[in-house]
């Protein structure tokens, strides 16, 4: 929003695509976390409604697209009302499915490949593995569309729509050190593509991805037998399609180690896999759709009950194995920040947050302040200035590094800021790097804690002077 450049003002581990929508945002409806939830808003329509297109390429009919849009609702939009790369990364390589499958069914247009190939990229610059898996997956249906066509070229067509754009981006920023900070697997960054975790998520859990992916394709099978199914026709590339989705969310698990939902888009698919190809819903059946409704209503719960029972105000659930603490739970509270508008903190963090307004006019004019927490948009509202050439934000190993690491403990032995905000949070190992706060704690002197912006107990805001 205010014009600095990824990999030459700031260091992320992966490409900048995610960011120029929500800067664009920012600047229409302002620098407020609520901006971001508008945003979400916005993605969620373009996913829902590229779901929706991708199916009418089939030629699915209407009743069936409206099940498999509640599906799609209830067990992946719903869980995103807040942005993740994840989620993002998945929705643009959602739009480049949907131009290769416009190619492959509905109209022979060149430029289609070429648009499947820019989302490719569009999704490789979100995140990398969501996108290396796009990338594969469209350029297998590409191929086997060039068979069928027998033009082999197709590929390439989309491949370079790919390539080409990444080439320059990677030129453009050869001086601004993105070997370094972009994920392709290089040091320091940690390869996540280990074999003996695919067994583990393969045959320890997975069990959606695993029991759709026998279905759908024993379904194909058996019907190629049976020779009710023709190669290359619609249902040939709906079952190729499903099977293709499944096997993004089946891996992506193992990539993306924090999935928390976000591989939630397979139940729809799978519903379209089973249904579509034996047109067990051909018009409209307030029976059939009820039952079908329940299904989905019982099966995808898990998803998204926690929120459920918390808007509805259902109390958690009784323990018998532990004495209940007689603590009850902080309340979460609004705050007087423009940039906080409707968003809740817990009622401690709303008061220290308060209380820095007031503390913030006794530091020297401009000062040096280190805010590692989640409370980001504390240095728009007190107009503490971002450091340039650092981490956009600081998920050890993820986003910070040992090098980095070492650079702030030597600032902080030096004692350049005035003020350091840290936000600990033990059950998540090192999220925020634990040498930094051990730095701080030598170094620094530790005036107030309170508590951070989550759910689970524990997590502290610390906040540090030298």
């Amino acid at each position: 929003m205010n014009g600095d450049m990824p990999f030459r003002d700031f260091g992320i581990p992966m490409g900048y695509a995610y960011w120029i929508l929500p800067s664009f945002f920012f600047k229409i409806f302002g620098p407020k976390l609520f901006t971001l939830i508008i945003y979400q808003a916005f993605i969620n329509f373009i996913g829902g409604l590229t779901f929706i297109k991708i199916l009418r390429s089939f030629k699915i009919n209407s009743y069936s697209i409206a099940i498999a849009c509640v599906i799609y609702g209830l067990t992946y939009i719903f869980l995103n009302y807040w942005p993740w790369y994840n989620h993002s990364a998945f929705v643009f390589g959602q739009i480049g499915l949907y131009f290769s499958l416009r190619y492959i069914l509905v109209s022979q247009k060149s430029y289609l490949l070429i648009l499947a190939g820019l989302f490719s990229f569009i999704s490789f610059w979100t995140k990398q593995d969501y996108g290396g898996l796009w990338i594969v997956f469209i350029t297998i249906l590409i191929i086997v569309k060039s068979i069928e066509s027998k033009r082999i070229y197709l590929p390439l067509i989309s491949s370079a729509a790919f390539v080409l754009p990444l080439i320059l981006l990677f030129a453009f920023h050869s001086d601004h050190n993105i070997n370094y900070w972009f994920n392709y697997g290089q040091d320091p960054h940690s390869a996540r593509i280990m074999p003996v975790n695919f067994l583990h998520k393969i045959f320890g859990g997975s069990f959606f991805e695993k029991a759709g992916l026998l279905v759908i394709a024993g379904i194909g099978g058996y019907k190629l037998y049976k020779r009710e199914l023709k190669l290359f026709s619609s249902d040939f590339y709906l079952i190729l399609t499903v099977c293709g989705v499944l096997c993004l969310g089946l891996i992506s698990k193992v990539t993306s180690v924090l999935q928390l939902g976000n591989d939630a888009f397979i139940y729809a698919y799978i519903f379209i896999g089973i249904f579509e190809p034996f047109k067990l819903i051909k018009t409209f059946n307030f029976e059939k759709l009820a039952i079908a409704f329940i299904i989905i209503f019982l099966l995808g719960s898990e998803l998204y009950w926690g929120y459920a029972s918390s808007m509805f105000g259902i109390s958690p659930p009784v323990t018998f194995n532990k004495v209940a603490s007689e603590k009850k739970p902080e309340p979460w509270v609004f705050t007087p920040f423009n940039t906080f508008n409707k968003i809740k903190v817990p009622k401690s963090t709303a008061e220290t947050m308060l209380w820095l307004e007031d503390y913030n006019k006794t530091l020297p004019k401009d000062p040096k302040v280190l805010n590692m927490t989640e409370l980001t948009p504390l240095n728009h509202e007190f107009g503490w200035e971002y450091e340039r050439g650092t981490p956009l934000w600081f998920h050890y190993r993820v986003s910070i590094f040992d090098e980095q690491v070492e650079e702030y403990c030597a600032k902080i032995k030096n004692e350049k800021y005035d003020l350091v905000l840290f936000e600990n949070i033990p059950n998540l190992n090192n999220f925020y790097p634990d040498k930094i706060k051990k730095c701080l704690d030598s170094e620094y002197e530790l005036i107030k804690t309170c508590s951070a912006p989550r759910q689970i107990p524990g997590a502290t805001i610390d906040i540090y002077v030298k």
